[in-house]
């Protein structure tokens, strides 16, 4: 997809709450961050030793991911060319990866639980609705994911937002296409919800 601006009411919105929140705190939590996800594929293990962890909505006929961080990657496109997004920066994320897989490089970064994008097999997830902005460090793990799925024979639908960022929809009250990109989220979970298929697109 062809970048275009970056909306103006978001960024003005994002940057305003990235000055409120400070810089970041190297001395954040991680390691809590990190037993917190060990804990929760220990207990997916156990149920579904061959699910893959999604962590937005998932039951067994919803699968809704929302800008998701489903790749170890940090040098995909996206990461690179939106490396200072105001919204995530690539180096938070690398950061909220090392807290969630350990040392870069080590064996959970190439784990389908916790980086779905490097699963060998995703057959058999239910029809699976992903919103990824451009302006998202993370937006080409969406699309990838997006790709696989369609790959597997899983129904699929990818909404791409051109003017946004990560976290767009805490600006939904402050900008318009924030909140189209909001309700396109809504309807996709009503429709899944109800219908038990996908809303065309």
């Amino acid at each position: 997809m062809t970048t275009a601006p970056f909306d103006a009411e978001t960024r003005a919105h994002l940057e305003a709450q990235a000055k409120d929140a400070g810089p970041w705190d190297p001395a954040w939590p991680l390691a809590r961050l990190r037993q917190a996800w060990e804990d929760q594929c220990k207990r997916v293990r156990a149920r579904r030793p061959d699910r893959l962890m999604v962590e937005d909505l998932e039951v067994d006929t919803v699968h809704v991911r929302i800008y998701p961080a489903v790749g170890a990657d940090p040098d995909t496109k996206s990461y690179l060319e939106h490396a200072n997004s105001p919204a995530l920066s690539r180096a938070e994320m690398i950061e909220s990866l090392k807290a969630l897989l350990g040392p870069r490089g080590s064996a959970n970064w190439s784990d389908p639980l916790g980086a779905p994008n490097t699963a060998q097999d995703v057959s058999g997830l239910p029809p699976t609705f992903i919103t990824v902005a451009v302006h998202d460090p993370l937006h080409d793990d969406g699309v990838i994911f997006a790709e696989m799925l369609k790959a597997a024979g899983v129904p699929v639908a990818l909404r791409e937002e051109p003017t946004l960022a990560h976290s767009y929809w805490r600006s939904r009250h402050h900008s318009k296409a924030a909140m189209a990109g909001f309700k396109a989220i809504t309807q996709a979970v009503r429709h899944l919800a109800h219908e038990g298929a996908l809303q065309p697109y």
